[in-house]
């Protein structure tokens, strides 16, 4: 049968409320979808309600895929972003708030940092193991749009009415814990629980040090001269 015989109509995947972002899964099998109804999953092949254990009906606007397909992100209107595992429909990490609707999200090409944009006029890289945000938030004039990461991991482009902004700081992507930890730990301090900065003696500096990776590991600071690992 010739290309022209075809059919050209459409498989219909039918939804009450309008769609804001659609994404496939990395494999193809499945379709999200979001919008006023929140969260929806769709088998890509037959074009029905696919099951998911992810559950989340809050107005969403944007949502996205790891590259592994393990984990969605979903920002919605709440002003929150959220991320499952997949295959659990379980939070990895504390919702990420921003102060108005999530209106973009986008993984890092090593799944381990997020980018969101919102209403509020900014964008925040996120760690998605802890929720926690990586450096200040990104001021804009006005709403922020779209947003996605370089390839090469080290910069973060944001699209706004007027044109685009590219940003890039260490402290905002890969390696941000370790270059954290090691310039805490070169002044004899590191982060507690809180996330406050705590003063160490010789011996609790030793041990943190030592857990470090060994090319995060500072010299000993001269107070503390001498009881570094060896």
């Amino acid at each position: 049968m010739g290309r022209g015989n075809q059919s050209t109509h459409p498989t219909a995947m039918r939804q009450t409320g309008q769609i804001e972002v659609m994404e496939f899964s990395p494999d193809g099998t499945s379709l999200v979808t979001a919008g006023g109804e929140g969260v929806k999953f769709w088998d890509a092949v037959r074009g029905v309600p696919a099951p998911s254990p992810v559950v989340h009906r809050l107005s969403s606007y944007g949502v996205t895929f790891s590259k592994d397909g393990r984990l969605l992100a979903a920002g919605s209107g709440d002003g929150r972003v959220r991320v499952w595992d997949v295959s659990t429909g379980e939070l990895v990490a504390p919702p990420m708030a921003h102060s108005a609707l999530v209106v973009r999200v986008a993984f890092s090409a090593g799944d381990d940092l997020l980018a969101a944009v919102s209403g509020d006029g900014t964008a925040r890289v996120w760690d998605v193991g802890t929720g926690k945000p990586l450096g200040p938030a990104l001021q804009h004039e006005g709403w922020v749009w779209r947003v996605g990461f370089h390839p090469d991991g080290k910069r973060l482009m944001t699209g706004t009415s007027t044109g685009v902004c590219v940003w890039a700081s260490p402290e905002w992507f890969s390696g941000a814990a370790v270059l954290k930890d090691r310039t805490l730990a070169a002044l004899g301090m590191r982060l507690d629980e809180r996330g406050q900065v705590e003063v160490l003696s010789k011996d609790e500096w030793a041990a943190y040090v030592e857990a470090l990776p060994r090319d995060a590991r500072p010299q000993a600071p001269a107070s503390l001269a001498g009881h570094g690992p060896r």
